[in-house]
């Protein structure tokens, strides 16, 4: 790996910062009156990140945040002045394009305790979920995205048409820590981190964290390591870029047979390889490649991840990740 940088990235569960430099660059006003929908009121809001993504990440959920506020507040030109801020940057490209909320109704501005301005939902002091905003258009703006983050298929099962889409932070490419183990679709890297929202067949949901913990060799064999804080630690063996669990089985075929319709094995260990879907999640949408079984299905994004399971007896799906590189 060449650098000991992490990129944490929290899609799902969001905690809301005001980031002082946009504030004071838009005019941030201390005054408590409460701005609601079709309000024409310049008071400045604070801008919101799903922190801890870093600035320079393009976030989903704060380009419609910023959207929102621009339409109830009229801002959209306190935006302007920071357009050097990608999401500010995205959020006045699809304004000038003509993009609108369609459920305005749903939120107001207001000042909340002494967080200051923010966007709330309507009668409440909740601040809003930028992915509980409905556009007139969900198309990404050409002049800042790239291809990366222009993730906006639906999601395989449950999007409906209108739903609002977020974008998954596009990732590097990783090196994983054993050359045997370089598969992009797992990031087979120490410290490699995923968190889970895991729901059983009676609706009980958990938490599960997931952490590549080991990667070594033995006799010449690659193998690692993950801890699972619901299911303890399980050993994966690495064969050109296959992975095979304690048994032998293969769990996720090399990259390069990742091919839709492709299958491998027989009887209750067979494999097929899915064609290439967009699956939701709680960290995004992400463009994903399905690997199912006899009793499992499971979706991988290249350079993040498993993004979602469906076993026999539970069903997860990924909120946040770490990984080093």
């Amino acid at each position: 790996m060449s650098s000991g940088r992490t990129l944490w990235i929290s899609l799902s569960v969001v905690s809301i910062l005001a980031l002082s430099f946009l504030m004071s660059a838009c005019g941030a006003s201390n005054s408590p009156t409460t701005r609601t929908a079709g309000s024409t009121a310049t008071g400045a809001s604070p801008v919101v990140t799903a922190t801890p993504v870093p600035a320079g990440e393009l976030s989903e959920k704060i380009v419609r945040y910023i959207l929102v506020d621009s339409q109830l507040g009229n801002r959209i030109d306190e935006y302007r002045k920071v357009i050097d801020q990608p999401n500010a940057a995205e959020a006045v490209c699809r304004w000038d394009k003509g993009v609108r909320v369609q459920n305005i109704d749903k939120f107001e501005r207001k000042v909340v305790g002494s967080q200051g301005w923010n966007v709330v939902y309507a009668g409440t002091d909740t601040i809003i979920n930028g992915m509980d905003v409905t556009l007139t258009s969900n198309e990404i703006c050409a002049a800042t995205a790239t291809p990366a983050q222009s993730m906006t298929g639906e999601s395989t099962a449950t999007a409906a048409a209108g739903t609002p889409q977020a974008v998954a932070t596009a990732v590097p490419a990783f090196e994983a820590d054993d050359p045997q183990c370089q598969n992009s679709y797992w990031p087979i890297v120490t410290g490699s981190h995923w968190e889970y929202k895991v729901t059983d067949n009676s609706g009980k949901e958990s938490q599960e964290s997931v952490s590549i913990s080991k990667v070594w060799q033995d006799s010449g064999k690659s193998y690692f390591n993950v801890t699972s804080s619901l299911f303890g630690t399980s050993t994966y063996q690495c064969v050109a870029g296959a992975i095979f669990d304690s048994d032998d089985h293969l769990v996720l075929p090399a990259q390069g047979d990742m091919l839709a319709g492709k299958e491998f094995g027989s009887g209750s260990t067979k494999l097929t390889v899915n064609g290439a879907a967009s699956t939701k999640s709680d960290a995004g949408i992400f463009e994903t490649v399905g690997v199912c079984g006899t009793n499992h299905c499971e979706y991988y994004a290249e350079d993040v991840g498993l993004i979602s399971a469906s076993e026999k007896d539970y069903s997860k799906f990924l909120t946040n990740f770490l990984l080093p590189r």
